[in-house]
């Protein structure tokens, strides 16, 4: 994602704003993190004799994600309610499986190499910087604020 002075110059007259969709194109996340975190949260249930595989926890909360991201869930604490309700699990460690889930979620993002080079391009020819994401607000936040790279961005459509 570098972009050198040369391809920039003779297009600065004809574009007036560029869209970036954030997770794997400006926003890299590494795909194995969701699942170390449902590990440990089948590491803790285990805990208190509450067996489910990896599996069934990890294709429940990427379901369960998707609504979370449409807005239909509210945050991470409703999706594991959600979880345990239809798993007929009772326990009092939902607010800490929640919290699990919802820490590994918001920090498991880096910038890709080149970002920040080609975010100061662009604002330096005067163009309006926007980006495009399904994620929740919480989770954009962290990771433009851990990028420092929120303040590029003229406009953010969650």
């Amino acid at each position: 994602m570098k972009l050198s002075r040369v391809d920039l110059d003779g297009m600065s007259n004809m574009i007036r704003a560029v869209l970036f969709d954030k997770t794997y194109t400006i926003i890299y996340q590494d795909p194995n993190a969701m699942k170390e975190a449902d590990i440990k949260v089948c590491e803790l249930l285990a805990r208190d004799g509450i067996r489910i595989s990896i599996e069934q926890l990890s294709s429940m909360r990427r379901r369960y994600q998707r609504l979370y991201r449409r807005g239909e869930i509210k945050d991470w604490y409703e999706l594991v309610d959600k979880m345990l309700t239809e798993l007929n699990i009772n326990t009092d460690k939902a607010n800490l499986i929640a919290k699990i889930y919802r820490n590994v979620h918001t920090s498991m993002g880096s910038l890709y190499p080149g970002v920040l080079e080609t975010l100061k391009s662009i604002k330096a020819m005067n163009v309006m910087i926007g980006l495009v994401t399904e994620s929740t607000t919480e989770k954009v936040e962290a990771e433009l604020n851990r990028g420092g790279i929120k303040d590029f961005f003229d406009v953010i459509v969650i």
